[in-house]
């Protein structure tokens, strides 16, 4: 499996934060039309998500969220971002355990399926994750 280059991850993992987190935030983003076109930029492929992801950080710094998107990111140093839950670097998990990935592949959100809980949404298409396997 290849690496994506260093701006597509943070992109990714950016897009993977705001994914898990865009309804709780979007009271600190006064312009909706922010967040709706970064949705649009995100399905459509748009060259300005870089720019949009930008604008949504300096708003949520703006108004309540001083970490923003990029202090939020694993690897940010604060210990408060987003870390994945339950994986450490020595993963006990198999080649055909089942994992959730971003429906369109356009971020590195994951999510682990446990007992009776719901698969969740993509915040920026509104898609439930889709299934796969390790």
């Amino acid at each position: 499996m290849n690496r994506p280059e260093p701006a597509t991850a943070r992109r990714m993992e950016a897009l993977a934060y705001l994914c898990a987190h865009l309804a709780e935030l979007r009271s600190l983003l006064p312009d909706e039309d922010l967040s709706d076109r970064l949705q649009a930029a995100v399905r459509g492929g748009g060259q300005q998500i870089d720019d949009l992801l930008e604008r949504i950080h300096a708003e949520l710094q703006a108004n309540g969220e001083p970490l923003g998107i990029w202090g939020s990111l694993p690897g940010a140093g604060t210990g408060r971002g987003l870390q994945p839950a339950g994986i450490g670097t020595q993963s006990a998990l198999g080649p055909d355990e089942v994992v959730y990935l971003c429906p369109t592949g356009a971020c590195s959100r994951y999510w682990w399926p446990r007992a009776r809980a719901t698969v969740p949404q993509c915040e920026i298409d509104r898609q439930s994750l889709r299934r796969d396997r390790l």
